[in-house]
């Protein structure tokens, strides 16, 4: 059965609606605000998203667009209250439907939210380099996140990281294996590792062509657990890491995050494998071109390291997909 987003569309629609009664009420910064006085009139931002309720996080983001509207009057007077709440309903929507794929990011950490905070000095001032309305905005939109995503009981977190634990260490243990039913050196050469991305991705698509049984679902959850093995151990080669474990540990935390916030667990059928097929493959690829141009000392190539999200991202959600066919293969088999 579908996920009902009815509810999820009315808590969006509800937190928009208190956030505009809340602008109402929200006297504006005063003019030329500086760094120090933009701080007071905000207050602790990451406090208050993190410790503080849900009114007190409504009332930050009514400052915050408070603070978008104003700072941007002077460019375009015309951009009422409503239009910025528009403007901030577009991500909430995105975030919204790619949780329930199992592909949105995770829910907002204090120091993500305290580097966007931090960017408001390079807003502030004669010589800004980037327009404080889009600072506010983007740190609205955090806070809104966080105030969606709710909190995750002790319980649910516990159930997500059982349940995918033995799928990670079944993957982990493929960087040890030297079966013969892996290839010579997969798990040991960068180019047979990326290269056994792109084998094991077109098996899985030819798979997701059908209809999957019992049959084919123990092999969709074995050629996802290569995929994450090779990802995880692709980075630490490039990283010269011989030890794995805590590479898997950050892909275990990310995969149950997307697990418990997406409501995977309860609904895991619309997972969007095919988007994860799709993002395995572009990292794949994009890591091999960049690998390849700092080998060949490439000056303008802009470096694997901007790729590591992307790259946990890939490997939590290949694990995810394995989960989702275990689960397929215990209905199959009950």
């Amino acid at each position: 059965m579908p996920p009902d987003l009815t509810t999820t569309d009315q808590q969006i629609e509800a937190l928009l609606r208190a956030i505009a009664d809340a602008m109402e009420q929200t006297a504006p910064p005063a003019p030329g605000i500086s760094g120090e006085q933009l701080e007071q009139y905000l207050g602790d931002v990451v406090d208050l998203t993190f410790n503080g309720d849900a009114d007190q996080r409504v009332a930050l983001i009514a400052r915050l667009l408070t603070v978008a509207r104003t700072v941007n009057a002077e460019r375009d007077a015309d951009l009422r209250d409503y239009a910025w709440l528009r403007r901030l309903e577009r991500p909430l929507r995105r975030w919204e439907r790619d949780r329930r794929l199992g592909s949105a990011s995770p829910r907002p950490r204090p120091a993500e939210l305290d580097a966007r905070v931090a960017m408001f000095s390079a807003a502030i001032g004669p010589d800004a380099v980037i327009g404080a309305h889009t600072v506010a905005l983007s740190v609205a939109e955090l806070v809104a996140i966080h105030q969606l995503a709710g909190t995750t009981s002790l319980e649910e977190a516990i159930a997500a990281r059982a349940a995918l634990t033995p799928l990670l260490e079944e993957a982990a243990g493929l960087l040890g294996a030297r079966s013969p039913d892996f290839g010579v050196g997969v798990y040991e050469q960068p180019g047979a590792t990326l290269a056994h991305v792109e084998q094991a991705t077109w098996q899985i698509e030819q798979i997701l062509q059908h209809p999957q049984g019992a049959e084919e679902l123990p092999w969709l959850r074995a050629l996802w657990l290569e995929v994450a093995a090779a990802i995880v151990c692709a980075h630490d080669l490039y990283e010269q890491r011989e030890d794995h474990a805590e590479r898997w540990r950050g892909v275990l935390d990310l995969a149950a995050e997307k697990v418990t916030v997406g409501g995977l667990a309860a609904d895991p059928t619309s997972f969007d494998e095919r988007g994860t097929l799709t993002l395995v493959r572009s990292v794949a690829l994009s890591f091999a071109a960049l690998w390849l141009d700092e080998l060949r000392d490439a000056a303008d190539a802009p470096g694997v390291p901007m790729l590591e999200d992307r790259l946990a991202t890939a490997a939590a959600q290949a694990l995810i997909a394995a989960y989702i066919a275990q689960h397929r293969l215990d209905d199959a088999t009950r």
